[in-house]
């Protein structure tokens, strides 16, 4: 018997997380550890949540079955809707377009280093040099560290 976990059941079935976590909470079989018997746990979602075989027999245009994936297919988005609401799920062009814009200012401040502190060096000891080294990088991991950077469209925290 094949054990997997609620998020590959979900991929399986084509539904999100939250629905096979819906599943369980409605009586699908899960094991102590938070994972699934696969076959339990289809033969579950086939007597529970798909539509009978005799419907279906009848129905031979499939209306049943793509009803009963459209409102599993509505129960997602309305899931996911709620979680963009409550800022729990952004978008992922926003996350990739913040993380170019950090990517960015980390690179520009760091390459910033040498020519700022250059002239300040001449003459000094290693020790001194060190010191103002240490002093222009965190410096620059400070500044770094308190810039806020959004996506377009998005509100700074």
């Amino acid at each position: 018997m094949a054990v997997i976990s609620k998020a590959d059941f979900a991929r399986e079935l084509g539904v999100s997380r939250t629905r096979v976590t819906q599943f369980s909470k409605m009586g699908m079989p899960v094991r102590p550890d938070g994972k699934l018997v696969r076959e339990k746990a289809l033969a579950w979602v086939r007597s529970n949540i798909l539509p009978p075989e005799d419907a279906a027999a009848h129905d031979q245009s499939g209306f049943a079955t793509q009803r009963a994936r459209l409102t599993a297919a509505r129960a997602d988005l309305a899931e996911m809707d709620r979680l963009t609401k409550a800022g729990k799920l952004i978008d992922r062009a926003a996350v990739v377009e913040m993380n170019a814009k950090v990517a960015t200012l980390v690179k520009t401040r760091i390459l910033a280093i040498p020519s700022k502190v250059a002239p300040r060096l001449v003459g000094k000891t290693a020790p001194e040099i060190a010191a103002i080294l240490t002093t222009e990088c965190r410096e620059a991991l400070e500044a770094i560290a308190n810039t806020e950077v959004t996506a377009e469209g998005q509100r700074a925290k």
